[in-house]
């Protein structure tokens, strides 16, 4: 159903989704 090539990206944002969420900071760090 999903492309690897977007699954690699989906998989890569999940995690960084799920770090945001447990640090449950808002403020974007660059």
């Amino acid at each position: 159903m999903i492309p690897r090539r977007t699954t690699t990206r989906v998989m890569r944002i999940d995690a960084i989704v799920a770090v945001w969420a447990r640090h449950g900071t808002t403020q974007p760090t660059r």
